[in-house]
């Protein structure tokens, strides 16, 4: 299936769900479950159960987080990729380590040296750091402000009043989330046709009033090779759920990972008020060895409507071979 890069271009502002913060805080990027539900779900409003089912199956729909991209020029874009847990470059200021270990994404010029070789003789520079994202400080001003406000909260029963904060992020005119996704033949125009419905509703909180809105635009320009690995370790694009049979072939003291809880409230019709179970993912930019294996990841079972339907967790894994032993100097 070839890859293909869709840009998601926010028309206002973006509220996404971090774990472990309910509404007070606000992610800057789009996991790839969170990402997945969305599309199955206005899909679903399309298409109805059996293209869902095609939807669900494993490999028929591989996506990868949303991640950061930045409008340098005409026609001239700037994607940023997760950077490698176990990168770490030449610092030469040790004040210069705590800007380095906020980084979250680098762009697509320095992860591809990492991982094809070339970035061992990179040097740090703090001046780079834009939002989290090491760049070549080709762009100007931020990629992204989020925006803190005080709302209250009024008990149906009680009328008892209390405050609580809701952070949103608002992207630069020049700026915004993309995506990778291999879809299968049989069902791409299906997939178009959803992620179209899903511009025009929204992803996130708060949709009802306008949240969440973006456009979007596929890049035909962008190439992307998630082939194998010349050294059997894979950098993760998105979270992954290992199956049993791959959680144990991972290699501990060969990886470098880190592992985050995902939970929340299923969004399937007639079921919107009950709470799905948490599942623990692999974070996007952990770096796994499988004894040379591809990571697949898995669609995990987290709520059963007593209807027939299984509701799914999307983590399958979308990741990037590493040609070359990543070299890591000790911070």
């Amino acid at each position: 299936m070839k890859t293909k890069v869709y840009r998601m271009s926010f028309v206002g502002p973006l509220h996404v769900y971090e774990s472990g913060y309910g509404m007070e805080a606000s992610d800057m990027m789009i996991h790839s479950d969170t990402l997945f539900s969305a599309i199955t779900g206005t899909a679903y409003k399309l298409y109805g159960d059996e293209v869902i089912k095609t939807f669900l199956e494993n490999g028929k729909v591989l996506l990868s987080s949303a991640f950061p991209f930045w409008k340098i020029g005409a026609d001239c874009y700037e994607y940023f990729l997760p950077k490698p847990f176990n990168w770490k470059p030449e610092i030469e200021k040790y004040a210069d380590q705590k800007t380095f270990k906020k980084v979250r994404f680098v762009n697509r010029d320095i992860f591809e040296r990492i991982i094809n070789g070339g970035a061992d003789s990179y040097k740090f520079n703090k001046k780079n750091v834009v939002n989290g994202c090491l760049t070549y400080g080709l762009g100007e001003g931020n990629l992204f402000v989020i925006h803190e406000t005080t709302r209250i909260m009024v008990d149906r029963v009680t009328n008892a009043t209390s405050m609580f904060n809701f952070s949103e992020v608002h992207f630069a005119e020049n700026a915004g989330l993309y995506f990778m996704a291999s879809v299968d033949e049989s069902i791409e125009k299906e997939f178009r046709a959803s992620l179209n419905l899903l511009a025009d509703e929204g992803i996130g909180g708060d949709r009802t009033v306008g949240k969440g809105l973006f456009e979007i635009k596929e890049d035909s320009n962008f190439e992307f090779n998630s082939g194998g690995s010349k050294t059997g370790h894979y950098v993760l694009l998105s979270l992954y759920n290992p199956p049993k049979e791959e959680a144990g072939k991972i290699i501990p003291e060969d990886s470098s990972y880190e592992i985050t809880t995902r939970r929340g409230w299923i969004s399937f019709p007639g079921h919107s008020d009950k709470r799905r179970k948490s599942l623990r993912m692999i974070k996007e930019g952990s770096v796994i060895q499988l004894g040379g294996a591809k990571p697949k990841g898995r669609l995990a079972d987290v709520y059963d409507t007593g209807e027939g339907v299984i509701i799914k967790r999307y983590g399958a894994a979308f990741c990037a071979g590493i040609n070359t032993k990543i070299k890591q100097e000790a911070l």
